[in-house]
């Protein structure tokens, strides 16, 4: 029979279901259904269109709160999300790693008192010709091989004959090209 358990945390219910069930039935089987999760105060700032504090259900995933914020705006890093909640350390976020592969380590849950910063882009490379998925990507490291940077795209193979080129800016700002090898550094900063 349905039981009220408004108001109780959830060891409180644990304990509360699990002495009904000693005394009435130990072989019934129990379900708890939530109706609506208690808001939870969130500040996001930095790169986001809307920055703000926000009130979102407690355990919104990032990816959710960022939305409510209106995204990450043109200028603002996907690489390096800080985290901060009430019981942990900072935590940095690679978003590129979520888009990749979407679980709960790489999109985190979001609990009481969470500040979200999201910092200035990082060093971009733009990649374009015969791969996956051609655009403009947010380095990770300090050293990106040609290699990497096709696993970034998706690219898992190169058509035959083809040649791998790099443009750059020399320091005195003028656009330059060179050839290279898939195992060769385009960027070390």
């Amino acid at each position: 029979y349905p039981i009220n358990i408004d108001g109780l945390n959830l060891k409180e219910v644990k304990d509360y279901i699990s002495e009904i069930i000693q005394i009435d039935d130990a072989s019934a089987e129990v379900f708890v259904s939530l109706k609506s999760a208690r808001l939870v105060t969130v500040q996001i700032s930095g790169n986001v269109n809307s920055p703000r504090t926000i009130a979102v259900p407690a355990y919104t995933p990032l990816s959710r709160v960022i939305a409510h914020a209106g995204g990450i705006n043109n200028s603002g890093s996907l690489r390096n999300i800080y985290l901060s909640q009430s019981d942990e350390n900072t935590k940095i976020i690679d978003f590129y790693e979520f888009l990749q592969k979407p679980t709960i380590i790489t999109d985190p849950l979001i609990r009481t008192s969470a500040r979200i910063f999201v910092p200035n882009l990082g060093p971009t490379v733009a990649a374009t010709g015969f791969l996956a998925r051609p655009g403009i990507y947010e380095l990770k490291q300090n050293k990106v091989k040609v290699e990497e940077l096709h696993k970034l795209t998706g690219t898992t193979f190169l058509p035959s004959g083809s040649t791998l080129k790099i443009l750059f800016y020399d320091n005195d700002g003028r656009t330059k090209s060179r050839k290279v090898t898939k195992d060769e550094i385009i960027y070390q900063g």
